[in-house]
Protein backbone atom coordinates (compact mmCIF):
# COMPACT_ATOMS: atom_id res chain seq x y z
CA UNK A 1 0.00 0.00 0.00
CA UNK A 2 2.82 2.37 0.93
CA UNK A 3 4.72 1.41 -2.24
CA UNK A 4 1.62 2.05 -4.37
CA UNK A 5 1.01 5.39 -2.67
CA UNK A 6 4.63 6.41 -3.26
CA UNK A 7 4.35 5.33 -6.92
CA UNK A 8 1.33 7.56 -7.61
CA UNK A 9 2.87 10.41 -5.65
CA UNK A 10 5.95 10.31 -7.87
CA UNK A 11 3.75 10.28 -10.98
CA UNK A 12 1.83 13.32 -9.72
CA UNK A 13 5.07 15.21 -9.03
CA UNK A 14 6.30 14.70 -12.60
CA UNK A 15 2.83 15.30 -14.05
CA UNK A 16 2.28 18.69 -12.40
CA UNK A 17 5.88 19.73 -12.95
CA UNK A 18 5.71 19.03 -16.68
CA UNK A 19 2.22 20.50 -17.06
CA UNK A 20 3.33 23.67 -15.30
CA UNK A 21 6.35 23.82 -17.59
CA UNK A 22 4.08 23.44 -20.63
CA UNK A 23 2.09 26.47 -19.50
CA UNK A 24 5.26 28.49 -18.86
CA UNK A 25 6.64 27.57 -22.28
CA UNK A 26 3.40 28.71 -23.95
CA UNK A 27 3.01 25.17 -25.30
CA UNK A 28 -0.77 25.24 -24.80
CA UNK A 29 -1.09 28.59 -26.57
CA UNK A 30 1.07 27.38 -29.46
CA UNK A 31 -1.05 24.25 -29.93
CA UNK A 32 -4.26 26.29 -29.93
CA UNK A 33 -2.73 28.69 -32.46
CA UNK A 34 -1.78 25.76 -34.71
CA UNK A 35 -5.32 24.40 -34.43
CA UNK A 36 -6.87 27.78 -35.25
CA UNK A 37 -4.43 28.43 -38.11
CA UNK A 38 -5.48 25.11 -39.64
CA UNK A 39 -9.18 25.87 -39.01
CA UNK A 40 -9.32 29.37 -40.44
CA UNK A 41 -6.78 28.58 -43.16
CA UNK A 42 -8.84 25.66 -44.44
CA UNK A 43 -12.11 27.61 -44.25
CA UNK A 44 -10.53 30.54 -46.09
CA UNK A 45 -9.34 28.11 -48.76
CA UNK A 46 -12.87 26.69 -49.06
CA UNK A 47 -14.27 30.24 -49.39
CA UNK A 48 -11.70 31.03 -52.10
CA UNK A 49 -12.47 27.86 -54.08
CA UNK A 50 -16.19 28.54 -53.63
CA UNK A 51 -15.80 32.09 -54.98
CA UNK A 52 -13.82 30.84 -57.98
CA UNK A 53 -16.46 28.21 -58.74
CA UNK A 54 -19.26 30.78 -58.57
CA UNK A 55 -17.26 33.19 -60.69
CA UNK A 56 -16.69 30.50 -63.31
CA UNK A 57 -20.38 29.54 -63.17
CA UNK A 58 -21.39 33.13 -63.95
CA UNK A 59 -18.78 33.36 -66.71
CA UNK A 60 -19.90 30.10 -68.34
CA UNK A 61 -23.58 31.04 -68.12
CA UNK A 62 -22.89 34.43 -69.69
CA UNK A 63 -20.99 32.84 -72.58
CA UNK A 64 -23.77 30.31 -73.08
CA UNK A 65 -26.38 33.06 -73.02
CA UNK A 66 -24.43 35.10 -75.57
CA UNK A 67 -24.20 32.07 -77.85
CA UNK A 68 -27.99 31.59 -77.72
CA UNK A 69 -28.72 35.26 -78.20
CA UNK A 70 -31.10 37.65 -76.53
CA UNK A 71 -34.11 36.15 -78.28
CA UNK A 72 -34.18 33.06 -76.11
CA UNK A 73 -36.44 34.12 -73.27
CA UNK A 74 -36.30 30.80 -71.44
CA UNK A 75 -32.55 31.02 -71.01
CA UNK A 76 -32.70 34.68 -70.06
CA UNK A 77 -34.94 33.85 -67.13
CA UNK A 78 -32.77 30.97 -65.90
CA UNK A 79 -31.30 31.47 -62.42
CA UNK A 80 -27.97 29.93 -61.45
CA UNK A 81 -27.48 28.91 -57.84
CA UNK A 82 -24.26 29.84 -56.10
CA UNK A 83 -22.10 27.03 -54.76
CA UNK A 84 -21.85 26.68 -51.00
CA UNK A 85 -19.21 24.00 -50.54
CA UNK A 86 -19.64 23.73 -46.77
CA UNK A 87 -23.38 23.13 -46.96
CA UNK A 88 -22.90 20.75 -49.89
CA UNK A 89 -20.40 18.79 -47.78
CA UNK A 90 -22.89 18.70 -44.93
CA UNK A 91 -25.59 17.27 -47.20
CA UNK A 92 -23.21 14.51 -48.30
CA UNK A 93 -21.21 13.67 -45.16
CA UNK A 94 -23.21 14.96 -42.20
CA UNK A 95 -23.01 17.82 -39.70
CA UNK A 96 -20.21 20.34 -40.27
CA UNK A 97 -19.83 20.66 -36.50
CA UNK A 98 -18.63 17.05 -36.58
CA UNK A 99 -16.90 17.06 -39.97
CA UNK A 100 -14.73 20.19 -39.82
CA UNK A 101 -13.05 19.74 -36.38
CA UNK A 102 -12.63 16.02 -37.02
CA UNK A 103 -10.84 16.35 -40.36
CA UNK A 104 -8.69 19.25 -39.19
CA UNK A 105 -7.76 17.38 -35.99
CA UNK A 106 -6.98 14.20 -37.91
CA UNK A 107 -4.61 16.06 -40.26
CA UNK A 108 -2.98 18.53 -37.87
CA UNK A 109 -2.50 16.36 -34.75
CA UNK A 110 0.51 14.38 -36.09
CA UNK A 111 2.32 17.68 -36.71
CA UNK A 112 1.30 19.10 -33.32
CA UNK A 113 2.43 15.99 -31.45
CA UNK A 114 5.74 15.86 -33.29
CA UNK A 115 6.20 19.55 -32.48
CA UNK A 116 5.48 19.31 -28.74
CA UNK A 117 6.41 15.71 -27.93
CA UNK A 118 9.39 14.64 -30.04
CA UNK A 119 11.82 15.32 -27.14
CA UNK A 120 9.58 14.16 -24.30
CA UNK A 121 12.43 11.93 -23.04
CA UNK A 122 15.46 12.80 -25.16
CA UNK A 123 15.54 16.46 -24.06
CA UNK A 124 16.18 15.52 -20.43
CA UNK A 125 18.76 12.92 -21.49
CA UNK A 126 20.53 15.42 -23.73
CA UNK A 127 20.84 18.01 -20.93
CA UNK A 128 21.69 15.32 -18.34
CA UNK A 129 18.81 16.51 -16.14
CA UNK A 130 17.31 13.01 -16.39
CA UNK A 131 20.31 11.61 -14.50
CA UNK A 132 19.54 13.90 -11.58
CA UNK A 133 15.83 13.06 -11.79
CA UNK A 134 16.26 9.27 -11.66
CA UNK A 135 18.43 9.63 -8.58
CA UNK A 136 15.35 10.92 -6.71
CA UNK A 137 12.41 9.27 -8.47
CA UNK A 138 11.89 5.81 -9.94
CA UNK A 139 12.06 5.62 -13.72
CA UNK A 140 8.58 4.32 -14.46
CA UNK A 141 6.72 7.20 -12.71
CA UNK A 142 8.87 9.65 -14.69
CA UNK A 143 7.81 8.49 -18.14
CA UNK A 144 4.19 7.89 -17.04
CA UNK A 145 3.97 11.38 -15.53
CA UNK A 146 5.42 12.99 -18.66
CA UNK A 147 3.08 11.01 -20.92
CA UNK A 148 -0.04 11.87 -18.90
CA UNK A 149 0.99 15.52 -18.64
CA UNK A 150 1.29 15.93 -22.41
CA UNK A 151 -1.96 14.04 -22.92
CA UNK A 152 -3.68 16.51 -20.58
CA UNK A 153 -2.26 19.39 -22.61
CA UNK A 154 -3.65 17.83 -25.79
CA UNK A 155 -6.98 17.10 -24.08
CA UNK A 156 -7.55 20.69 -22.93
CA UNK A 157 -6.38 22.24 -26.20
CA UNK A 158 -8.66 19.92 -28.18
CA UNK A 159 -11.62 20.97 -26.01
CA UNK A 160 -10.82 24.63 -26.62
CA UNK A 161 -10.46 23.97 -30.35
CA UNK A 162 -13.82 22.19 -30.45
CA UNK A 163 -15.56 25.06 -28.65
CA UNK A 164 -14.06 27.75 -30.89
CA UNK A 165 -14.62 25.85 -34.15
CA UNK A 166 -18.23 24.99 -33.33
CA UNK A 167 -19.08 28.53 -32.23
CA UNK A 168 -17.47 29.90 -35.40
CA UNK A 169 -19.43 27.51 -37.64
CA UNK A 170 -22.64 28.33 -35.77
CA UNK A 171 -22.28 32.07 -36.36
CA UNK A 172 -20.89 31.68 -39.90
CA UNK A 173 -23.60 29.34 -41.21
CA UNK A 174 -26.30 29.67 -38.52
CA UNK A 175 -26.32 25.93 -37.80
CA UNK A 176 -27.54 24.16 -34.68
CA UNK A 177 -24.72 22.50 -32.71
CA UNK A 178 -25.49 18.74 -32.38
CA UNK A 179 -23.92 18.17 -28.95
CA UNK A 180 -24.57 14.41 -28.81
CA UNK A 181 -23.00 13.86 -32.24
CA UNK A 182 -19.78 15.55 -31.09
CA UNK A 183 -19.01 13.01 -28.35
CA UNK A 184 -17.71 10.16 -30.51
CA UNK A 185 -15.49 12.30 -32.81
CA UNK A 186 -14.05 14.06 -29.74
CA UNK A 187 -13.25 10.73 -28.04
CA UNK A 188 -11.71 9.54 -31.31
CA UNK A 189 -9.38 12.56 -31.46
CA UNK A 190 -8.32 12.06 -27.83
CA UNK A 191 -7.46 8.38 -28.39
CA UNK A 192 -5.92 9.21 -31.76
CA UNK A 193 -3.65 11.82 -30.14
CA UNK A 194 -2.75 9.37 -27.34
CA UNK A 195 -1.79 6.73 -29.94
CA UNK A 196 0.33 9.24 -31.86
CA UNK A 197 1.97 10.45 -28.65
CA UNK A 198 2.80 6.88 -27.59
CA UNK A 199 4.57 6.34 -30.94
CA UNK A 200 6.50 9.61 -30.60
CA UNK A 201 7.35 8.77 -26.96
CA UNK A 202 8.76 5.42 -28.06
CA UNK A 203 10.89 7.19 -30.66
CA UNK A 204 12.16 9.60 -28.00
CA UNK A 205 13.38 6.73 -25.78
CA UNK A 206 15.51 5.25 -28.55
CA UNK A 207 18.04 8.07 -28.82
CA UNK A 208 19.68 10.70 -26.64
CA UNK A 209 19.63 13.56 -29.15
CA UNK A 210 16.34 15.48 -29.63
CA UNK A 211 16.90 15.93 -33.37
CA UNK A 212 17.41 12.20 -33.79
CA UNK A 213 14.23 11.47 -31.84
CA UNK A 214 12.35 13.90 -34.11
CA UNK A 215 13.68 12.06 -37.17
CA UNK A 216 12.68 8.72 -35.68
CA UNK A 217 9.21 10.05 -34.84
CA UNK A 218 8.73 11.20 -38.43
CA UNK A 219 10.01 7.84 -39.68
CA UNK A 220 7.60 5.90 -37.43
CA UNK A 221 4.64 7.94 -38.69
CA UNK A 222 5.72 7.46 -42.31
CA UNK A 223 5.91 3.70 -41.70
CA UNK A 224 2.42 3.87 -40.18
CA UNK A 225 1.18 5.51 -43.39
CA UNK A 226 3.04 2.95 -45.52
CA UNK A 227 1.35 0.09 -43.63
CA UNK A 228 -1.99 1.33 -45.00
CA UNK A 229 -1.02 -0.06 -48.42
CA UNK A 230 -1.19 -3.62 -47.05
CA UNK A 231 -4.80 -4.67 -46.49
CA UNK A 232 -4.03 -7.55 -44.11
CA UNK A 233 -2.04 -5.41 -41.63
CA UNK A 234 -3.50 -1.95 -42.30
CA UNK A 235 -5.39 -2.13 -38.99
CA UNK A 236 -2.01 -1.78 -37.22
CA UNK A 237 -1.68 1.77 -38.53
CA UNK A 238 -2.82 4.63 -36.32
CA UNK A 239 -4.19 6.29 -39.47
CA UNK A 240 -6.41 3.34 -40.48
CA UNK A 241 -10.20 3.27 -40.70
CA UNK A 242 -10.82 7.02 -40.71
CA UNK A 243 -13.86 6.47 -42.97
CA UNK A 244 -15.44 4.41 -40.17
CA UNK A 245 -16.29 7.68 -38.45
CA UNK A 246 -18.90 8.35 -41.13
CA UNK A 247 -22.11 6.39 -41.55
CA UNK A 248 -21.01 3.26 -39.67
CA UNK A 249 -22.67 1.37 -36.82
CA UNK A 250 -21.87 2.19 -33.21
CA UNK A 251 -20.24 -1.23 -32.67
CA UNK A 252 -17.81 -0.66 -35.55
CA UNK A 253 -16.95 2.79 -34.22
CA UNK A 254 -16.33 1.41 -30.72
CA UNK A 255 -14.06 -1.30 -32.13
CA UNK A 256 -12.07 1.39 -33.90
CA UNK A 257 -11.69 3.31 -30.63
CA UNK A 258 -10.56 0.11 -28.93
CA UNK A 259 -7.98 -0.40 -31.69
CA UNK A 260 -6.50 3.07 -31.06
CA UNK A 261 -6.48 2.42 -27.31
CA UNK A 262 -4.58 -0.85 -27.79
CA UNK A 263 -2.04 0.83 -30.09
CA UNK A 264 -1.47 3.43 -27.36
CA UNK A 265 -1.02 0.78 -24.66
CA UNK A 266 1.35 -1.39 -26.70
CA UNK A 267 3.58 1.45 -27.94
CA UNK A 268 3.72 3.10 -24.54
CA UNK A 269 4.47 -0.23 -22.81
CA UNK A 270 7.42 -0.75 -25.17
CA UNK A 271 8.55 2.85 -24.47
CA UNK A 272 8.41 2.17 -20.71
CA UNK A 273 10.35 -1.07 -21.15
CA UNK A 274 13.07 0.76 -23.11
CA UNK A 275 13.12 3.71 -20.69
CA UNK A 276 13.71 1.51 -17.66
CA UNK A 277 16.70 -0.20 -19.29
CA UNK A 278 18.42 2.64 -21.11
CA UNK A 279 21.54 4.49 -19.98
CA UNK A 280 20.95 8.04 -18.76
Amino acid sequence: MICCKSFFKEISIILFQDFKQSVKNWKIILIILLYLAALFGSLMLVDKVEAELNKQEVKDSKQLYDSYGAGVQEFEETEFENHNLLLEAQDKYGSLHVLVPLIIGFVILPFIILFVGFDIVSADRFTNSLRHLVSRINRLPIIIGKFISLNLVLFFTTIIFYIISNLYLKFKLDLVIPVKELIHPFVFLILYSAALLSIVTLASTLTKKPFSSLALGVLFLIVSIWILSFDKISFLSVFANFKILFNESLNVKLLNLLRLFLISIVCFAVACFKFERMDV
